[in-house]
């Protein structure tokens, strides 16, 4: 398990912090406490049925570097440095004339090269939208299960994966699903490739309770103004435990996010996204299946909602994602501990997850106005 300590220092700097009102900011902070939010990666599953064998049938593209001339291309592989071996075919594979140049990847350009040779040259491809498969690569925490020890993988799939990931920074990276899925001999094998490819990373977290603690702060923290005799047996079990208990952190949330974390809506449902999801996460009694535009989710969040400085947010506050001067991209639920619960997109193939707030932030490069939002209580 990753201790959790960080909350939202830094931050700030995404933005000119939203104005906090009176009762925005009434309740004593200063007496309730999450306790010791503890967490890891996890790996959710597709359910099963989502993925089709056709959904690996690609044709290798290939790759476009508009607006280059060949003495461009050659400083582009003095900048990538190449084995001389791999140079050799970059240069026997690409074309250039007055639009740019095109690289035609073989299978063997694509196996052989080496993982510092193919970050470096994806990265400039990912720079133009004519390569489509390499921008929408899929990508996975490092500390995450990697996608090679999955079970069901054919041996040549997990081979392939082996050699075609790389890495940059704390995530694993791939991009060649056309040069994997004609290798694999059956539907089985292709389906299984892209279920796993297409698992879903999130965080599974305890809160942890030292013998004797006092519970009372950290049932103030999760009760969330109308919890408390749900949380506060699950927290006086875990602090009456001699050497202290762990309390799944799930079940101190409010009863609808508790119920939809780490689970896929049904493929029937209506496509409930991030800001159905951040309207309804505190919410009492049955939610509503109105869907809402980026428009109607800041008009209805105005509504129900007040302003909330960053480093005041508390569990079930609405942190908003928007580039600057702009409609809302993103919306989740704070938790604790720098931890937020979200619905990333009206996909069935999305879950509830609880994900660290930096990773979602950086799915949204753009969005660099961060907001907070506290529901009004009557």
């Amino acid at each position: 398990m990753v201790l959790a300590t960080a909350t939202l220092i830094g931050l700030r700097t995404r933005q000119r912090p939203a104005s906090a009102t009176s009762s925005a900011t009434a309740s004593p902070r200063a007496r309730s406490s999450p306790g010791d939010v503890r967490w890891r990666f996890q790996v959710l599953p597709l359910p099963a049925g989502l993925v089709t064998p056709d959904q690996c049938d690609m044709v290798q593209a290939d790759w476009v570097l508009p607006g280059y001339s060949r003495a461009q291309f050659d400083g582009l592989l003095d900048s990538i440095a190449p084995v001389p071996a791999m140079r050799a075919g970059l240069e026997a594979a690409v074309r250039c004339d007055a639009s740019g140049c095109t690289i035609h990847p073989t299978r063997e350009l694509i196996e052989d090269m080496r993982p510092a040779t193919r970050r470096a040259l994806y990265a400039n491809l990912s720079r133009h939208g004519e390569n489509s498969s390499i921008i929408s690569h899929f990508s996975r925490n490092a500390a995450a299960e990697p996608w090679t020890r999955a079970e069901g993988l054919s041996p040549k799939a997990r081979e392939l994966l082996t050699r075609l990931s790389w890495q940059d920074g704390e995530s694993t990276h791939f991009a060649d699903v056309a040069d994997v899925c004609p290798q694999l001999q059956s539907d089985a094998e292709r389906v299984r490739f892209i279920e796993v490819l297409k698992g879903r990373e999130s965080v599974s977290a305890t809160v942890f309770v030292a013998a004797g603690a006092d519970v009372e702060p950290i049932v103030r923290y999760w009760s969330a103004g109308g919890d408390e005799a749900a949380v506060r047996p699950l927290l006086s079990v875990a602090a009456a435990q001699r050497s202290g208990g762990s309390v799944d952190l799930a079940r101190l949330l409010p009863p609808f996010a508790r119920s939809r974390v780490d689970t896929f809506p049904s493929p029937s449902a209506p496509a409930f996204d991030c800001f159905w999801t951040a309207l309804h996460f505190d919410l009492r009694g049955e939610p509503d299946a109105r869907l809402y535009s980026a428009e109607e989710f800041s008009r209805q969040l105005s509504l129900t909602h007040s302003p909330v400085a960053l480093d005041e947010v508390t569990l079930g506050d609405v942190l908003v994602l928007r580039p600057p001067g702009g409609l809302p991209q993103h919306a989740v639920n704070y938790v604790a501990s720098g931890l937020v619960f979200s619905k990333n997109g009206g996909s069935a193939r999305r879950p509830f997850t609880l994900q660290r707030l930096s990773d979602v932030l950086a799915l949204y490069p753009l969005a660099t106005d961060l907001q907070a939002w506290r529901r009004r209580r009557s």
